[in-house]
């Protein structure tokens, strides 16, 4: 079984794209479309999704989610931490696409304490939580608003499925157990397993799947 470090992942995307001239946005696209048709699996009966962002790639794949469920008939809200303005390259031309194809998701910005202490609700009424607030190439601790969302991910009862890993473990490393993470129920990555997916409990309490799922690179 191939391992790879969160830089030899990086360096996988950008040869995927560079040399066999597969799009990032494809990559982005399929990672997405991996983790919706895992959700409609593994949770069908989950009638409201909320899918929580950071602004970066692995939000990128939760725009990509939400889009794919609220196209089968899921109802979805997203919580982006940011601002729409403040997305690039990739993540924001799968926030675009989002916004164009399934216009009734409701995109909610969390840019302060306040935006965030009203985004509670939206996370206790959810019959299932996607992380796609940071992926591999996060190097911990969490802090600030994404540290202030993980409280309200610890207290809801809903089951979460993470992109790629809980946000806030490192992709490298190779212990057990991680202070600081979102909790997980499912794992889904992609391409590769990393360190922290062979070494690491990523699903504490649940002994939840870890998936691989495969994103078009050679």
């Amino acid at each position: 079984m191939e391992v790879l470090t969160a830089a030899e992942m990086g360096a996988a995307d950008r040869r995927t794209a560079e040399d066999f001239g597969v799009p990032l946005e494809t990559l982005m696209e399929n990672a997405g479309q991996a983790v919706a048709g895992f959700c409609l699996r593994r949770y069908a009966a989950a009638e409201r999704v909320v899918v929580l962002c950071g602004k970066g790639n692995n939000g990128g794949d939760g725009m990509v989610a939400a889009r794919v469920l609220a196209l089968a008939g899921v109802g979805v809200e997203v919580l982006l931490l940011g601002r729409k303005d403040e997305m690039r390259d990739e993540a924001a031309g799968a926030l675009r696409r989002l916004r164009a194809e399934a216009p009734e998701v409701t995109i909610r910005q969390i840019v302060d304490e306040v935006d965030l202490a009203a985004a509670g609700d939206a996370i206790e009424q959810a019959e299932l939580l996607i992380d796609a607030v940071v992926g591999t190439g996060f190097k911990p601790p969490l802090r600030g608003l994404a540290a202030g969302l993980r409280e309200w991910v610890a207290k809801s009862v809903a089951p979460v499925v993470a992109i790629d890993l809980p946000s806030g473990w490192d992709a490298d490393s190779v212990e057990q157990e991680a202070e600081g993470a979102y909790r997980a129920d499912a794992v889904v990555t992609f391409t590769r397993p990393k360190r922290a997916h062979v070494f690491g409990h990523l699903t504490r309490g649940t002994f939840g799947p870890v998936v691989v799922a495969e994103i078009g690179s050679p």
